[in-house]
């Protein structure tokens, strides 16, 4: 999980050949946590619950 970091920022680390050997970049399983998670405090904190149950949405 990339704290202060977007879906752009995503595209430069996963083609980053510095990382191409990292275990969550090599198996695409690195996300974004957005731009208020560098600092999660009580507010910002309550964005990352949603962006991830917006990134990883339940199987049904």
């Amino acid at each position: 999980m990339l704290f202060k970091a977007d879906a752009p920022m995503m595209i430069k680390v996963l083609a980053n050949p510095l990382l191409a050997n990292n275990a969550a970049v090599r198996d695409k399983q690195a996300y974004a946590a957005g731009f208020d998670t560098f600092r999660l405090g009580y507010f910002s904190s309550l964005h990352l619950p949603a962006r991830l149950a917006q990134q990883h949405p339940a199987q049904r």
